[in-house]
């Protein structure tokens, strides 16, 4: 019982130590989606310790077309979604929705625009419900 409660104490400690994303207020402008075209151009990231995950990039999504992102482990297939739920600025160039440039739109409306499945499926301790609610 110790060890699960230690790796508990241990994942709430590095979510609280988490710098906040944005300010309380966020007062940039609402993403406003119409012909939900994305734009990802010539995007290039390197993570805090310097180790290159994206080079010069670019995709382009019409809404209704499915893109596929494949690629061995490492090849920057997660890091390109972090990039444009707004979990990370790109080093550089630019991802746009509808002509706005991402990182120039309120975060909170970003997201909400987004529907995202993680690889990641963690369970916890209760019942069916409160896990899928998560």
């Amino acid at each position: 019982m110790f060890q699960e409660a230690y790796v508990s104490v241990e994942r709430l400690m590095k979510t609280l130590s988490q710098r906040t994303e944005v300010p309380a207020i966020d007062r940039r402008a609402p993403l406003q989606v119409s012909a939900g075209a994305i734009c990802v151009e010539r995007v290039s990231f390197a993570h805090s310790d310097g180790k290159r995950a994206l080079r010069r990039v670019s995709i382009e999504a019409r809404r209704g077309e499915v893109i596929a992102l494949v690629g061995p482990n490492g090849a920057g297939k997660s890091t390109l979604i972090d990039l444009l739920m707004g979990f990370a600025p790109p080093r550089s160039g630019s991802i746009t929705i509808d002509d706005q440039d991402i990182q120039q739109v309120a975060l909170d409306s970003l997201r909400q625009r987004i529907g995202f499945v993680s690889q990641d499926a963690p369970l916890f301790d209760g019942t069916i419900a409160q896990n899928i609610a998560y």
